[in-house]
């Protein structure tokens, strides 16, 4: 356990803690688990009994043929049985069970230092888990529910909130506006998102993307898998009467309407008809790794690298 990640990270939080004096603090804290490979240490490997858990609404007997076509991922996802799923399951639940230990021990040194009511924390994920559902595991088909629908949980400074549970459409992208009007800064006009305080509404629709080509928006009742990749298929669910995303109503013609409201909500969501750029695909172009070095000697290289590419677009 000692040299187990989420030991070192824990480690590093409460280290950094442990140094706050006053107002001004800030970290990220971000863990790798409970991403796969699942190799909790012990003891918690020992925590969950396979054997004892229950298999999570979702599973189906075989894959969809959809799904096989999308990628088979990390492995043959079509060769998952139940014995193995628990098994699963039972070291997944337990690499969270270490985290929650973790935050347990960060969340008691703010309370020693006697600056936990005084400060704000947020606690979300950047992905979920399928674990099973529609014979599934892991992350990286498509955007099914388990894997858009992570947890975010908020503790307000000094604030009378506890206990207080939201149905709200909410993003990540909301979490940047929450954090600085907590700390009494207005969020500026461009930003993407919305404060998540006492008088936030939420969102009528939610959008995901995964890389550039896949877009997943969805309200309360539909819900819309679209791509522009030849080799799949874009998907829409009546989650009301369907909420474990077994029936694809694409081609029904009686959501035809429906679906088009839909797609052109994605396009007014990117703003023009093009595809956005992400970085991690664009890496080699800098020559040089996606992640730089520790330090700031890489800074003048890079602020050199991007000023002349903007007096090429001017």
């Amino acid at each position: 356990e000692e040299y187990h990640s989420t030991t070192w990270i824990g480690d590093r939080a409460v280290e950094d803690l442990a140094t706050w004096e006053g107002g001004g603090n800030l970290l990220k804290v971000s863990f790798i688990k409970p991403h796969h490979p699942f190799d909790p240490p012990e003891p918690w490997d020992k925590m969950y009994d396979p054997k004892a858990l229950t298999i999570l609404p979702g599973w189906t007997g075989e894959c969809f043929e959809r799904d096989l076509a999308r990628g088979r991922g990390y492995f043959h996802n079509d060769t998952l049985t139940k014995e193995a799923l628990k098994r699963c399951m039972a070291y997944y639940y337990a690499t969270i069970s270490q985290i929650d230990h973790q935050i347990g021990r960060m969340i008691q040194t703010l309370k020693d230092k006697g600056i936990y009511d005084n400060t704000l924390i947020l606690y979300t994920s950047d992905h979920g888990e399928y674990l099973g559902y529609h014979h599934l595991l892991l992350k990286g088909n498509y955007m099914y529910e388990p894997v858009v629908r992570i947890p975010l949980v908020i503790k307000y400074p000094n604030s009378d909130r506890k206990g207080e549970e939201s149905t709200q459409f909410v993003s990540n992208v909301d979490l940047a506006p929450t954090i600085l009007k907590a700390c009494g800064f207005d969020p500026a006009p461009e930003m993407e998102g919305v404060d998540l305080g006492k008088n936030s509404k939420g969102h009528d629709k939610i959008f995901v993307e995964q890389g550039p080509y896949d877009v997943m928006v969805r309200d309360r009742r539909y819900k819309l898998i679209h791509t522009d990749q030849k080799d799949r298929v874009s998907m829409f669910f009546d989650l009301e009467k369907d909420p474990l995303e077994m029936v694809d109503l694409y081609d029904d013609q009686e959501y035809a309407e429906k679906i088009a409201e839909f797609e052109q909500a994605i396009q007014d969501w990117r703003g023009v008809d093009t595809f956005k750029n992400h970085v991690d695909e664009f890496a080699p172009v800098i020559d040089q790794p996606n992640v730089p070095d520790r330090g700031d000697g890489h800074r003048e290289e890079m602020q050199k690298y991007f000023a002349e590419g903007m007096k090429k677009k001017e």
